[in-house]
């Protein structure tokens, strides 16, 4: 069957089925994306990206991370870690007396003055709570 008779059965334009791909060889940037991966493991495809934009390539996100899924390499998912520094600094030491120990809460008391609204930290105390 002729070309030209295959793109009317398939309803595909002849300008279409003969068109040569533009996309430049990305064999090079393949090969360095996996040397790298397999250099540092822990590294995802973000920090990749920086890797090769320091070694002087000209790639944007989006394919940098094509190629790193083409490559067969984990995506990392971004994973939201919790922080123990408590744990690490030691136990907190005891108060002595009822207004000893001070620390920082997180909420903000609101105040109204003059039809404006702000916002002060406010501190927690071993009786009560003391606005600053």
């Amino acid at each position: 069957m002729s070309g030209a008779r295959a793109c009317r059965v398939a309803q595909l334009g002849r300008s279409s089925w003969y068109r040569r791909s533009r996309a430049k060889d990305q064999l090079a940037l393949r090969l360095r994306i996996r040397d790298l991966a397999h250099a540092r493991p822990r590294f995802g495809f973000l920090r990749i990206l920086v890797l090769l934009r320091r070694e002087g390539w000209l790639v944007n996100r989006k394919r940098v991370r094509r190629l790193y899924r083409l490559e067969g390499l984990p995506l990392r998912m971004r994973v939201r870690r919790r922080k123990h520094g408590a744990l690490q600094r030691g136990p907190a030491p005891t108060p002595l007396g009822p207004v000893e120990r001070w620390s920082w809460i997180l909420s903000m008391i609101p105040w109204r003055m003059a039809a404006r609204v702000g916002f002060s930290p406010s501190l927690i105390t071993g009786v009560g709570r003391v606005q600053c």
